[in-house]
C-alpha cells in the first residue's frame, strides 16, 4: 500500500535528526581554500528537498491521499529550512531549491506541481530571500508546461539545470524571463559533453555563451554536472572556448 508506506515515511521524517555541524564541514574547507588562494567566488549549496524523481510511492500518493502527500511536503520543507539556516549561518550566497520532477516530459501534472511543490519552494525562498541571499530553483527535463510556475511562482532568482537535451532553449528562456532570472547552463552534461568531440563540445559550448548573452544573467555550467562520464579533454575544450570567446588565455592541465 503506498499510501501506508508514506504514512511510515512521514513518522519517520518526524522524528529525523537537524542537521550537524559536522554535515557541513566541507563548505567549511572550500570557504578555508578560497580564502588560501584568495579567491572571491559564491558558494552554491543545495537544499533539494522537493522532488520526485523515481518516487512511485509518493507520486501515487499525491493522488490517492493528497493529505498524506502534503504532509510528506511540508516535513521536507520544515527539514530543509534547518539546513538553509546552517548554510546561511556559514555565509553561503546562493542556495538551491526545488528538485526533480520531469524528463523529457513532465512526470507529474501540471496541477499537482501548483498544488504539492510551487508553495513549499516559495516557503524556502522567502526564508533565503529574508537573509539577503539567493533561491535557485533546479530540475532536469522539459519544463515548458509549467515554467511559469517554476520561475515566477517559486520567486526564485535563479535556474539550474537547465536540460538542453530535453528542450530547454536558453534564448527563449532569457528572451521571456532574462530580466528577473539568473540562468545557470546549459551544457548537455549527458550527451555532448560525454559523448562528443573535443570540437563538438567547443562549439557546443560557444554556442550557449552567445544564447546567455543580454537581458540579464547567465553563469555558464553543465546541465547537471560535470560527471565521471566526462572525458577529460572535453572538460578542458569547455574551459578553452570560454576563455577564447572573452579573449583570456588558454588553460593547460598540469601533467
Amino acid at each position: 500500500d503506498p499510501v501506508e508506506r508514506m504514512r511510515r515515511r512521514n513518522e519517520r521524517a518526524a522524528r529525523a535528526r537537524p542537521p550537524q555541524d559536522r554535515d557541513l564541514l566541507i563548505y567549511r574547507y572550500v570557504q578555508e581554500e578560497l580564502r588560501r588562494r584568495e579567491l572571491d567566488l559564491p558558494l552554491l549549496a543545495p537544499a533539494y528537498v522537493h522532488g520526485v524523481w523515481t518516487d512511485v510511492d509518493l507520486m501515487q500518493t499525491m493522488l490517492l491521499a493528497p493529505e498524506v502527500a502534503h504532509e510528506h511536503f511540508h516535513l521536507a520543507t520544515a527539514r530543509a529550512l534547518r539546513l538553509v539556516d546552517k548554510y546561511l549561518a556559514l555565509g553561503i550566497e546562493q542556495i538551491g531549491v526545488g528538485g526533480d520532477f520531469a524528463g523529457n516530459r513532465l512526470i507529474i501534472s501540471p496541477a499537482a506541481y501548483r498544488e504539492f511543490i510551487v508553495p513549499q519552494v516559495r516557503r524556502m525562498t522567502a526564508r533565503i530571500h529574508a537573509a539577503g541571499r539567493y533561491a535557485v530553483n533546479a530540475s532536469d527535463g522539459n519544463l515548458w508546461p509549467v515554467i511559469e510556475e517554476f520561475l515566477v511562482g517559486t520567486e526564485v532568482d535563479g535556474y539550474l539545470e537547465i536540460d538542453w537535451h530535453a528542450g530547454m532553449d536558453l534564448r527563449r528562456l532569457k528572451q521571456a524571463y532574462g530580466s528577473r532570472i539568473t540562468f545557470y547552463g546549459n551544457l548537455d552534461c549527458g550527451n555532448i559533453l560525454s559523448f562528443g568531440t573535443p570540437a563538438q563540445v567547443r562549439q557546443h559550448t560557444r554556442d550557449c555563451l552567445e544564447a546567455g548573452l543580454g537581458n540579464g544573467g547567465h553563469i555558464l555550467c553543465a546541465s547537471n554536472a560535470i560527471t565521471a562520464s566526462i572525458p577529460v579533454a572535453n572538460y578542458v575544450a569547455v574551459i578553452n572556448a570560454y576563455r577564447d570567446m572573452f579573449r583570456l588565455p588558454r588553460f593547460t592541465p598540469e601533467r
